[in-house]
């Protein structure tokens, strides 16, 4: 259901910002009620995911302590036959770090940045996935060798249904949900993410950092 409401969505936004041409007054009310209704319908959907959830509370919202760097680590071996098609190389840097949690939760984010990554790694590229504690939070990183995203888009990425302009020119398919969902996750923990300038002067470099003080008692 979402797949389809974001390229709606996606098709609206491209009327809303003039890119196939101008609209007259009447077109341009009919594209905002178009939006309004998708935007609508999308918080329909994510009611229904939430009463889904809702249903099974004892499974998804029961923390436990988690050894971030084996679930990382599975993560990345789920990507071993896409990386291998495209000789994408993984440099993984992940430290002994355990951390209360939601596992399901923070299973998804590290799988929705790791899958962002290797949607816009070129072939014959780099991934570097990084895992360490400091002064009493733990930090998980993703860097890539794509395209980047620009410094105007970077607060926007993480909101629902938005596709970066960079995904639209490369034809990437993609719900604008996955980076939304890793700010949920995030949020869920007490923590944040944010997008760096890459180190390599080109690339997306995610960060997500979570306190280990015990917020979760």
């Amino acid at each position: 259901m979402k797949t389809p409401l974001a390229n709606i969505h996606e098709g609206v936004e491209l009327l809303h910002d003039r890119v196939v041409g101008e609209l007259n007054t009447e077109q341009d009310e009919i594209v905002q009620i178009i939006a309004g209704n998708t935007t609508k319908l999308y918080r329909m959907i994510e009611d229904l995911i939430r009463y889904s959830q809702m249903q099974q509370v004892e499974e998804n919202l029961r923390t436990q302590v988690i050894n971030m760097a084996l679930l990382v680590q599975e993560v990345i071996e789920e990507y071993t036959d896409r990386l291998r098609i495209n000789n994408i190389r993984i440099k993984s840097r992940l430290e002994p770090v355990e951390i209360r949690g939601f596992p399901a939760f923070l299973r998804t984010m590290a799988d929705n940045l790791l899958s962002n990554a290797v949607k816009y790694s070129p072939p014959n590229s780099e991934i570097q996935v990084n895992l360490y504690r400091k002064d009493g939070m733990l930090y998980f990183e993703v860097l890539d060798q794509g395209p980047g995203i620009p410094p105007e888009e970077r607060k926007r990425v993480f909101d629902a249904l938005y596709l970066g302009n960079m995904g639209r020119k490369l034809e990437i398919e993609g719900t604008g949900l996955g980076l939304a969902i890793v700010n949920e996750s995030v949020i869920m923990h007490r923590g944040q993410v944010e997008i760096l300038d890459s180190p390599k002067g080109k690339g997306a470099w995610f960060r997500v950092t979570l306190p280990l003080n015990g917020v979760f008692k």
